[in-house]
């Protein structure tokens, strides 16, 4: 057991005695819980009283200095600036955000800015539903006997 330990358990022997000195007479009277200043526990050995907690002082508005005069403008609030760059802050973020996805949209084959008229120009097939409702174009023969009654040029000899 160390020293700390060792003293701590003797005050608190002390304690037990010193309540069993006094148990009688405690025994009559009303207690009454004792208040600050007043002692905790009386006995002829020691004095324990109540601790004194006091409050901290803190300064509710660290803005406004002690020496300012009345009559000088009072600064914005802290909350409101502080939710004011919150604000701002998103607000750019947001933009980047917009600015990047819109950039990349753009590079994209079928987003809002492809350019589909050049390249459907480029090609001259046509789209999908005017081939799909377009007659089909003639293929030339497919019998033999097709083949044999076109027409061909003379030839020469």
């Amino acid at each position: 057991m160390s020293r700390p330990q060792r003293i701590l358990l003797g005050l608190s022997a002390l304690l037990i005695v010193a309540a069993a000195l006094n148990a009688p007479a405690a025994a009559e009277e009303t207690p009454v819980p004792p208040q600050a200043g007043e002692p905790m526990v009386d006995s002829p050995w020691f004095n324990m009283s109540w601790p004194k907690v006091s409050m901290p002082e803190i300064n509710w508005k660290p803005w406004a200095s002690a020496d300012a005069k009345p009559d000088s403008k009072p600064r914005e609030n802290p909350v409101a600036q502080t939710l004011e760059r919150v604000s701002d802050m998103s607000g750019r973020a947001a933009e980047s955000v917009r600015a990047g996805w819109g950039s990349m949209v753009s590079k994209l084959p079928f987003g809002q800015g492809s350019n589909r008229a050049g390249k459907t120009a480029s090609k001259d097939e046509p789209g999908f539903f005017a081939r799909m409702f377009q007659p089909e174009p003639s293929r030339g023969s497919e019998t033999v006997t097709e083949f044999l009654a076109q027409d061909r040029p003379s030839q020469v000899r």
